[in-house]
């Protein structure tokens, strides 16, 4: 298709007048100026349809770069992860390439060195500031595609920008930016239009003088000429808007039969037609998302003047039935002659479409995930505050700096202060007793800077301050939590007043307790003890006799006397050894934990049993160190959970009637850091479904009358006051071991070890 051609001038006639020579002479100067002006103005304008087109090609690319942040971010492979990032870098060097040529011109691909005072507004000049907002995106971006993998995600500060960017100002940005590339072209072709209408009205005020002073055949001949030159201002036209978009897909359509008249080669590859076949088409051809009726409904504004573009999204259909996503920029261009067309400036957008719907299902994941996290929130929010107001527990929140601005209404309940007289006050005056303020204070201090301190996220027991100046205990639990960049602490109190009562006189009934399970001990071992006196005593009540016997002879022999005496002697240290041991067995003794001796608490208890053991035909060993082991908790304690465990393995020795040896072994070891005694049976063992209740209170298995069922339960507490395990292990038919797990103490003394 041809956009114009040369005028044809044939030679003059000979007996033209000089007038005639000056007035073609004129003609041809203006026609000359005019065909420069117009090559010229073509000339910009190619350079501004470069602009325009790169420009735009940026907006493309920041969607392309956005894209591939969204697949990196997505991706879980590695390799994978490579491929984008490659892609993410290659994308953003095309993009700072284009950019630094808009920016400061490239002769290679046309780009001007020079912008208009707008464009150079947008590019430099708040609000826009679009030349650092690019080279911050393109930033941010390079330093997302350099991050680890294992930074890589949402919540990414790099990706969190270009998301925001490139849905909002960098976005609008670029379409500012074109969109004033495009006003600066209408702006030349305006000047062209002017510059031709200047030259055309000087030509006509020329052909009008020739008309009227030369000959009406030349006259007419000049008319003919000047039409030509209309003509061809109008071909120019319509060349320069095929050459807008010389990287876009370029189609051209009259306004009434919507027949296109020129597609450039771009829009053939796009849509896989013919040249013939395309002017053979119409624009609703390859729009199947509009009837004729909605696509001039469309135009419409276009043709009223009331718009002098349309840029919108949508489908073009290829010639194999595949479906384009199309971004669409549309003139209508109406020209001095009268005639006008349509042209429309198409893009490809498909994968801008793609990375917009996975921006767009991102975005409605996060909004339903926000929403049900906002519901969440509002339902907890609401159950929180029905809790706080319904709980026991005093709920009170004060900031870094110490003033309350939660209470609820348990608070009022513990402390006797009300809301309103609460809030707002420093909790240290208000509810803690004077002589904790200080402390009180330089931690608060300390919290303030940090969100933490000894206390938070821990569960202490302190005193508290009520209303009328009453000092109570009270347990609290401190947790932090930072609102609007400053730290606040969340207490949770609980007044303790009733439970430390009941504390200590639960602790005096198990003092008492544990007492009477000791003399209940010491009663069932009472009969053996009674044996074990009674051979001293005998002993004594013999070698007395014989010593009488000794002194009622005429001659008494001295040598034989003091040996009885010392029999005598001997049996008495005895008999004041068992009833010593049995009185430190019986005494009361402090709660407190101190180092002692485990050997001596051992022979102690073993020392109750006497030969009671041996009647019964039970073996007692002992594999024990000669050198004290000292272990933490008190000697006369340990020396009962002793006494109870040998108890037991006797009681279940004497049911064991297979004709096997009965032995109880008693061994101590080193455990991790601390003592392990282990007392051993070779008894039937303890059923595995009982097993885990035998520590119960009140739990025994032996006949109605014969046991309390406390003694094992009193032992497992005993030795988990003395921070230490008690454990068993039991087989059926081979025995039992239980296992006493003592630490050994940090210091070697103590004031109540004695």
């Amino acid at each position: 298709m041809s956009y114009g051609r040369k005028p044809v001038y044939t030679p003059f006639n000979n007996n033209i007048s000089f007038k005639y020579i000056l007035a073609l002479g004129i003609i041809a100067a203006l026609s000359l100026a005019g065909y420069f002006s117009f090559y010229l103005h073509i000339a910009t304008m190619e350079k501004s349809s470069t602009a325009i087109n790169i420009s735009g090609r940026q907006h493309m690319l920041s969607q392309r770069v956005t894209m591939f942040a969204l697949f990196l971010i997505e991706s879980k492979d590695k390799t994978e992860r490579v491929e984008w990032r490659k892609d993410l870098l290659e994308t953003l060097s095309v993009m700072e390439k284009a950019h630094d040529g808009l920016i400061n011109g490239n002769p290679g691909i046309e780009l001007p060195s020079e912008m208009s005072p707008a464009v150079r507004s947008i590019y430099f000049e708040p609000p826009e500031l679009l030349d650092s907002n690019i080279r911050k995106f393109m930033a941010k971006a390079r330093a997302l595609a350099n991050e680890p993998d294992e930074k890589l995600s949402w919540n990414n500060p790099n990706f969190r920008y270009i998301l925001k960017a490139v849905n909002s100002d960098l976005a609008d940005s670029l379409d500012a930016v074109t969109a004033q590339y495009q006003k600066d072209g209408e702006k030349h072709a305006a000047n062209l239009r002017y510059m031709g209408g200047g030259a055309l009205s000087l030509i006509m005020l020329t052909l009008l003088i020739e008309g009227l002073f030369i000959f009406q055949p030349m006259t007419r001949r000049i008319r003919k000429e000047a039409d030509r030159l209309i003509e061809s201002e109008s071909k120019l036209t319509q060349f320069k808007t095929t050459l807008d978009q010389t990287l876009d897909c370029v189609f051209m359509f009259y306004p009434d039969t919507l027949n296109f008249f020129y597609v450039n080669q771009g829009a053939l590859n796009q849509i896989g037609y013919t040249r013939e076949e395309m002017l053979e088409m119409t624009a609703l051809s390859i729009k199947p998302e509009f009837t004729e009726a909605e696509f001039r409904k469309m135009l419409a504004p276009l043709l009223d003047g009331s718009k002098a573009s349309l840029t919108f999204e949508t489908v073009h259909r290829h010639k194999n039935g595949s479906l384009i996503s199309v971004e669409i920029f549309l003139q209508y261009m109406l020209h001095v002659d009268g005639t006008s067309h349509f042209v429309a400036m198409v893009r490809d957008i498909t994968e801008r479409m793609l990375v917009k719907e996975a921006l767009q299902s991102a975005n409605e994941l996060l909004e339903i995930r926000v929403n049900e996290r906002t519901a969440e929130l509002m339902e907890a929010n609401e159950r929180l505050g029905k809790i706080t107001s319904a709980i026991n527990e005093g709920i009170i929140m004060a900031s870094g700096n110490g003033k309350i601005s939660y209470w609820n209404p348990a608070a009022k309940r513990i402390f006797g202060f009300t809301t309103k007289e609460a809030i707002g006050m420093d909790i240290h005056k208000l509810i803690i007793p004077k002589r904790y303020r200080e402390r009180h204070i330089k931690g608060m201090a300390e919290f303030a800077k940090t969100g933490s301190g000894p206390a938070i996220g821990k569960t202490v027991e302190l005193f508290g301050l009520r209303k009328n100046g009453e000092e109570f205990p009270l347990e609290l639990s401190i947790s932090s939590i930072r609102i609007n960049d400053s730290w606040n602490a969340i207490s949770t109190i609980r007044d303790i007043s009733e439970r430390k009562h009941s504390e200590k006189k639960l602790h005096e009934q198990s003092e008492l307790l544990k007492q009477s399970e000791k003399l209940a001990a010491i009663g069932e071992l009472a009969s053996g003890v009674a044996h074990e006196l009674n051979q001293p005593l005998n002993h004594i009540h013999i070698t007395s006799q014989l010593l009488n016997k000794i002194l009622t002879k005429e001659k008494v022999d001295n040598n034989a006397c003091l040996e009885e005496l010392n029999i005598i002697s001997e049996n008495v240290q005895r008999a004041v050894e068992i009833i010593r041991n049995m009185r430190d067995f019986s005494r009361k003794e402090s709660s407190d934990n101190c180092p002692f001796d485990v050997i001596q608490a051992i022979n102690s208890a073993v020392m109750m049993f006497g030969s009671q053991l041996v009647t019964r035909n039970i073996s007692l060993g002992m594999n024990v160190p000669e050198q004290p082991v000292i272990a933490l908790g008190a000697q006369n304690r340990l020396s009962q959970v002793i006494v109870n465990m040998i108890t037991n393995a006797r009681d279940a020795l004497d049911f064991l009637n297979n004709g096997r040896r009965k032995t109880i072994t008693i061994d101590v070891r080193d455990w991790k850091s601390g003592v392990a005694i282990l007392v051993k049976d070779n008894g039937s063992g303890i059923p595995k479904a009982i097993i885990k209740e035998i520590f119960n209170p009140f739990f025994t298995t032996k006949p109605p009358g014969e046991g309390t069922g406390l003694g094992l339960a009193i032992s497992h507490k005993i030795i988990q006051q003395f921070g230490g395990d008690l454990e068993v292990d039991s087989e059926h038919g081979v025995g039992t071991t239980f296992a006493i797990k003592l630490l050994k103490p940090k210091e070697e003394n103590c004031e109540n070890q004695k």
